[in-house]
């Protein structure tokens, strides 16, 4: 009698778990690497969902915060049903005008690491990442990893661009330009001088 209910109520069992509706939410999400200039007017914050979970997209309303005193509430939801192994970039203005950056999911405001340290919070208890003075890098270059390693950085967005930013690189570019033409003008105005002595030279003088 028992073996004839048993696979009738697996059955039923397993029919009932498939009925559930997948529920979608927002605390899977883990900071994962962090980067900032020396004034802070470029920073990043990537964060990824390192499970096979591709629900985690309701994250309008939660917040990013600082020991510091920053704070960043993100206004929107990502996209639903793939956020699995996916991740979040946040990021200043600064940074989003770099050309080799990946384009930020959502801006957030320059400052908003504290580069002598400080510690980020993602949505209350959801994730807490520390860092002390001297962790972050600041030379334009490196980034600082969740193991507090740091490397060449390489932040994603939730689209799957990657962009690695190289300030010495990125910033100069519109200088060296004006460099070039002032240099240039330098040049030309020297040589029109010295034709012009050559020329004063070579002149016989009038009687």
């Amino acid at each position: 009698m028992l073996k004839s209910i048993a696979p009738f109520g697996l059955a039923s069992a397993l029919l009932l778990v498939s009925a559930v509706p997948v529920r979608a939410t927002h605390h899977l999400w883990d900071f994962n690497e962090i980067f900032s200039n020396a004034d802070g007017t470029v920073q990043f914050i990537e964060l990824w969902n390192p499970t096979a979970d591709p629900n985690e997209h309701l994250v309008s309303g939660f917040t990013v915060t600082t020991t510091s005193g920053s704070s960043f509430t993100i206004p929107s939801n990502l996209p639903p049903g793939v956020s699995e192994f996916k991740f979040l970039l946040l990021a200043t203005a600064g940074y989003a005008a770099l050309p080799n950056a990946a384009t930020p999911d959502f801006i957030i405001p320059d400052n908003f690491l504290d580069v002598n340290g400080d510690t980020i919070n993602y949505a209350g208890v959801t994730d807490v990442f520390t860092y002390g003075p001297g962790a972050l890098p600041t030379d334009g270059s490196r980034s600082l990893n969740r193991d507090l390693s740091t490397g060449i950085n390489n932040p994603t967005n939730f689209a799957g661009q990657v962009g690695t930013i190289n300030l010495f690189v990125d910033m100069v570019p519109s200088v060296s330009k004006i460099g070039i033409v002032l240099l240039a003008l330098i040049i030309v105005g020297v040589g029109i001088v010295a034709r012009q002595r050559m020329r004063s030279a070579t002149t016989p003088a009038h009687a």
